[in-house]
């Protein structure tokens, strides 16, 4: 059985970053019912989020971010992804003080 070249390895890397990063950014706007405000909201998944902190971490992302948009991109959408779901990031992209 013959392996697949590093190119296709890489490329198929930089597929699943991108994939990933299209997933976990990708946002809808909506009115919210009770104060009539638009809002934004993450369509991602639970398992999707998952999929892509296990995608990192099993590559040991330990290059530094401004390298690489994909993966500077991903990093900041999970930031900021984390914060909205602990409170500390309003639905909307606003930090809270």
């Amino acid at each position: 059985m013959s392996k697949a070249s590093n190119e296709a390895l890489e490329l198929l890397h930089a597929t699943v970053a991108k994939v990933l990063n299209h997933q976990v950014g990708e946002e809808i706007e909506f009115q919210d019912e009770d104060t009539g405000e638009q809002r934004k909201m993450f369509t991602a998944t639970p398992a999707t989020i998952s999929a892509a902190i296990k995608f990192l971490n099993d590559n040991s992302v330990t290059c530094d971010p401004a390298e690489d948009e994909n993966l500077s991109s991903l990093a900041d959408k999970l930031k900021k992804r984390t914060q909205e779901a602990r409170g500390t990031l309003s639905p909307v992209g606003e930090e809270v003080h």
